[in-house]
């Protein structure tokens, strides 16, 4: 069962792996090892809520009577889950003579910990405590971790550039590396080593990525553009399909099934806007297939972050947005209409990163006198997390996020947003709403800038945190701005 389990895991088939688990759990099988892997699986799948995947670990670690292995498996949980000073607690019992074998995940664990927790300081002596002659490529992954974590993309630079001397087809490292570029903006080496990523539909069986041809030599191709990653990644992505599609015999862009309208509308009608029950086979030899994560890489040299074509790239639906602007008139006649966007991330370490608590709302309605809308999107796991907005007296309207179209159009309506690293700041940024980013301490190459303005979205300015963790200062100055 482990065995079987473990191969599928192997071969990123999460939910094969999950079924292969809960069958077993539910014939009355107890086994830690077992539990640990299905509580792994549903992390890596994002199949459940964090506190289920925690409760699943917290019961592999009893079953397991708290051997040092399963304490491993359990802070990487915690760890996928913001529960930094957690995973700390449980590896501190945890000793390297124990892990005489394979010591390098306990390192790597407590130095990821404690950079995501502010402490370089120690998780720069805990890297100083192995011995030189035994740092290989692997202490050099959780250097290079440390620096991203401090915005130090030289220095991270330069340890995955050593690592791919040794491993030149090292997935985590070609991607790593293109993210620190990327943030340099270095783009177009950047561009080239991010085709590394996992949801990259060009990837051979090996994981090294097929070569992606030149824009000009697609005049005879049709071209089909899968979208992957985030709904905001297809979003910032979505400004180069008009060039592919001037560039190529026809294009058909599959996105996710939430943004067929908005990119039907939006799109010119020579592009083909599919959702998934109208997919086309695609065996055709004169079909290049892609994941939209690759169109900057195709068109940079001729379109660059196309700043110009930034400013309102998407239209919303014209009847929705005067429906809206009649509500919102109606509700709050003589006063600005700022939407909040609180959440964002799909797992409890980017909420940790990327939210505002209850107490941060609070103090936005408290200190403008604004119609406060609520805008976030909030999956079926995690509806109890609505109090927050709640406490600050946001207003909901509908179910934010489940129809994008209407989203767009609601906030196509108002004066402002102020948002959270997250889906509506891309969807303000590219039907060209005004508005302010909120950006943590650790930085990201989505979100750059000349003079705090967003190079990706002209109209959003940019607020960066100074202290991590703490929104206080950067929500005053937003509020400003409105």
């Amino acid at each position: 069962m482990v065995a079987t389990m473990r191969t599928a895991m192997a071969r990123g088939r999460w939910q094969d792996a999950i079924k292969v688990a809960n069958h077993w759990r539910g014939q009355g099988g107890r086994d830690w090892q077992i539990t640990l892997n299905l509580a792994v699986c549903l992390s890596r799948s994002r199949s459940a809520p964090d506190q289920t995947i925690l409760a699943l670990g917290n019961e592999a670690l009893h079953q397991s009577a708290g051997q040092g292995i399963a304490r491993l498996g359990v802070a990487d949980l915690a760890l996928a889950s913001g529960a930094y000073e957690q995973a700390l607690q449980l590896l501190a019992p945890v000793s390297n003579a124990s892990l005489c074998s394979n010591p390098w995940p306990l390192i790597e664990l407590r130095v990821q910990a404690l950079a995501r927790l502010g402490e370089s300081g120690m998780a720069e002596r805990t890297l100083a405590e192995w011995p030189e002659a035994q740092r290989d490529w692997r202490w050099r992954m959780a250097s290079a971790d440390l620096q991203v974590q401090e915005n130090n993309w030289t220095a991270a630079e330069v340890h995955y550039r050593e690592v791919l001397k040794e491993h030149p087809d090292h997935v985590v490292a070609h991607h790593n590396l293109s993210l620190t570029l990327l943030s340099q903006q270095r783009w177009q080496e950047g561009w080239e080593h991010y085709e590394w990523r996992g949801s990259n539909p060009r990837l051979k069986t090996n994981h090294v990525p097929e070569l992606l041809p030149k824009l000009e030599s697609l005049s005879q191709k049709t071209v089909v553009v899968q979208g992957e990653q985030g709904i905001g990644d297809q979003i910032m992505t979505a400004r180069y399909l008009p060039t592919l599609a001037a560039a190529c015999r026809k294009l058909i862009v599959q996105p996710d099934s939430r943004l067929v309208e908005l990119f039907r509308r939006s799109l010119a009608d020579h592009i083909q806007v599919v959702g998934k029950e109208r997919r086309e086979a695609t065996s055709q030899d004169s079909q290049l297939h892609l994941g939209s994560g690759s169109l900057p890489l195709l068109c940079w040299q001729r379109l660059k972050q196309g700043s110009s074509a930034a400013r309102g790239y998407l239209k919303p639906d014209a009847d929705r947005v005067t429906r809206w602007r009649k509500e919102l008139r109606r509700q709050a006649p003589n006063r600005q209409n700022v939407g909040i966007g609180w959440l964002g991330g799909s797992t409890g370490a980017e909420h940790r990163e990327r939210s505002l608590s209850a107490a941060d709302l609070q103090q936005l309605t408290r200190e403008h006198q604004a119609h406060w809308i609520d805008l976030q999107h909030l999956p079926h796991g995690w509806k109890q997390l609505r109090n927050r907005s709640q406490q600050a007296d946001l207003r909901l309207l509908g179910d934010p996020g489940v129809d994008l179209d209407e989203s767009a159009a609601l906030i196509a309506c108002l004066d402002a947003v102020i948002t959270t690293r997250q889906t509506v700041a891309h969807i303000a940024g590219a039907i060209n709403t005004s508005g302010t980013v909120l950006v943590p301490c650790r930085k990201e190459w989505r979100y750059c800038g000349q003079e705090e303005r967003w190079s990706w979205y002209p109209s959003l300015q940019l607020m960066h945190q100074k202290v991590r963790g703490n929104w206080r200062e950067e929500l005053k100055e937003a509020i400003k701005l409105i």
